[in-house]
């Protein structure tokens, strides 16, 4: 499946919600087109360690992003459901000046072992 572009107001912060439906512990990354304009270099970790129960909401904010611009966020998570043999799912959704530009879903079936749920969206200021 290709990666949404998605395209953003530039020079303008943007955040960042996760919803999870299971127990979750996950990674947020930003990436930067690498200088040769080939591929992709990790510019942030905006969280390497969280975790769907923690008291904190699931909430970031995340870097403006200059004209002409583009930035992946990757989040991936390790997920489990409460009871097992159960479905789990996590989605993303983006604002940007309280209004929504962006939401994605991934989900998948715990059948004993973790379910590794990734989702990847590239923003381009314009």
């Amino acid at each position: 499946m290709a990666i949404p572009i998605v395209p953003i107001a530039p020079s303008q912060p943007y955040n960042l919600h996760i919803d999870f439906d299971g127990i979750a512990t996950y990674n947020v990354l930003e990436y930067a087109r690498a200088a040769s304009g080939n591929g992709w270099t990790l510019s942030k970790a905006i969280q390497t360690a969280g975790h769907s129960t923690d008291p904190q909401h699931d909430k970031y904010a995340l870097s403006p992003i200059a004209s002409g611009e583009q930035r992946l966020v990757l989040v991936s998570a390790n997920m489990s459901s409460v009871t097992g043999a159960a479905p789990v799912s996590m989605a993303t959704h983006f604002n940007q000046s309280g209004a929504p530009v962006h939401s994605d879903k991934a989900s998948g079936e715990d059948s004993g072992a973790l379910v590794t749920l990734t989702i990847r969206t590239i923003f381009e200021g314009k």
